[in-house]
């Protein structure tokens, strides 16, 4: 058997494509499979099945020693398309979780496929992952593949992102409705608040936006920081706003996260670059790199 451990090693999508990789392994070798989350980092109560339905596969001829692997792991390298293709069969939200998306959509009135989206990640990412984008970049993206488009919900870390698009919106005398999950006081989940205060990013061009930020953020907890119960609301609040995304008409996003990844991964051609580029399903290797 082999057991994929989800800890307290980095972000949930980061940790995610691995189990992807342990699982895909699995599958294709016929071997058995478990995931072990009890000393996961968005643990509530039970770890994965607080959100997500239970994950395994039993195979009646398995000869396979234990054998643990975690954030980092990769079995056997196979394409991104392999990915794409095991999602659905390991992403599946638990009743509460499907409950809470639904009574969201109710709430923000909408309907699946009838709006769009766009998707933006900072904080953190910053560092030395991402290289900072005006937001006035991806609603520009937007109106060029949907120019009657009525509706955007913003999935964002950074709350000034919703600022700039209803400023953009307001300037240019646009009849537009935006709306959002992100709490106005948060300006950039960061994971480790040692990182995110005291170093500066690997792209210089990004540095004034993070000084900007750093004292903005500074009263916000970082994920390690936090209770469950405040584990719990993040998580709910993540998988709820990143639910409605996917299931917009149009989502314009940046592949530097790896919660972008899985949104192109997951929605194909209706997920566009904010700067149009492809996204290669043939690449051989982890989305977590």
């Amino acid at each position: 058997m082999i057991i994929s451990v989800l800890n307290r090693a980095a972000g949930f999508f980061s940790q995610f494509f691995f189990t992807i990789n342990h699982y895909i392994y699995c599958m294709k070798n016929k071997i058995d499979f478990t995931l072990k989350s009890d000393d996961w980092t968005f643990l509530y109560k039970d770890g994965w099945t607080d959100y997500f339905i239970p994950i395994e596969l039993r195979f009646e001829d398995t000869n396979h020693i234990n054998t643990h692997y975690g954030h980092g792991n990769i079995i056997e390298d196979v394409s991104f398309s392999e990915y794409k293709n095991a999602l659905p069969f390991v992403y599946k939200y638990n009743d509460f979780i499907k409950s809470k998306i639904n009574e969201k959509m109710d709430e923000l009135k909408l309907v699946k496929g009838e709006y769009t989206s766009i998707f933006i990640r900072r904080g953190d990412k910053l560092l030395c992952e991402s290289k900072f984008i005006e937001t006035e970049k991806y609603i520009e993206a937007l109106l060029k593949v949907e120019p009657n488009c009525k509706t955007i919900f913003l999935q964002t870390d950074d709350y000034n992102c919703y600022n700039d698009i209803i400023k953009y919106i307001t300037e240019n005398g646009l009849n537009i409705q935006v709306t959002t999950l992100c709490d106005s006081n948060l300006f950039g989940f960061t994971m480790s608040g040692v990182e995110f205060y005291n170093t500066e990013s690997n792209f210089e061009e990004n540095n004034p936006y993070i000084h900007k930020i750093r004292t903005m953020n500074i009263k916000n907890k970082i994920i390690f920081d936090m209770n469950k119960e405040e584990i719990r609301e993040h998580m709910i609040t993540f998988l709820v706003g990143l639910d409605i995304v996917l299931q917009s008409k149009i989502c314009i996003t940046d592949y530097s996260s790896n919660v972008g990844k899985f949104i192109k991964l997951w929605n194909g051609d209706s997920v566009v670059h904010v700067f149009g580029e492809k996204f290669d399903l043939n690449i051989i290797g982890c989305p977590a790199y």
